[in-house]
């Protein structure tokens, strides 16, 4: 298996020079910086509860790294988040199973559905940087354990 690419600043921070990685091969161009938004963009007004509490949610965990730009995908996700769970609840109240065609028990034709808007959100949470290995990969904060010298680091740095 080969092992997963590490973001360009890494390779910055760790290559021959700003500008070649360690193997002496040319890295991008710096990447422009969007400004982040101040606030939180106001929710569309096609949003349900679900979609504008799922709008909350995403700007206030990652207003760090989306910017206006990513208004789009972000009412595209809280849209389809608001979709599947409308057909959540409809599965929910008619039962798993409904009689086919011949009067056989078949699978709720929603769950289908249901299953393709789970892979949807899928993909945009990893364009959003919602997933841990979407935020690695874009180069945001790495989640560890602390290890025993940071523990004692932190405590001789608190004042007595």
């Amino acid at each position: 298996m080969a092992r997963p690419r590490g973001p360009v600043e890494r390779k910055r921070l760790h290559g021959r020079s700003p500008t070649k990685d360690a193997a002496g091969r040319p890295l991008p161009a710096p990447v422009t910086v969007l400004p982040a938004p101040e606030a939180i963009p106001p929710p569309p007004d096609t949003l349900g509860a679900s979609g504008r509490a799922h709008w909350s949610r995403v700007w206030n965990q990652a207003r760090a790294w989306l910017c206006e730009l990513d208004y789009g995908a972000a009412q595209r996700y809280c849209e389809t988040f608001d979709l599947r769970d409308w057909m959540i609840a409809a599965v929910t109240a008619e039962g798993l199973t409904t009689v086919g065609s011949t009067g056989q028990p078949t699978a709720h034709p929603l769950i289908q559905r249901i299953e393709a808007f789970n892979a949807e959100l899928r993909l945009l949470e990893s364009q959003l940087g919602l997933t841990p290995s979407a935020r690695a990969t874009i180069g945001l904060g790495e989640v560890r354990a602390q290890s025993k010298l940071d523990e004692m680091m932190a405590r001789r740095a608190k004042p007595s």
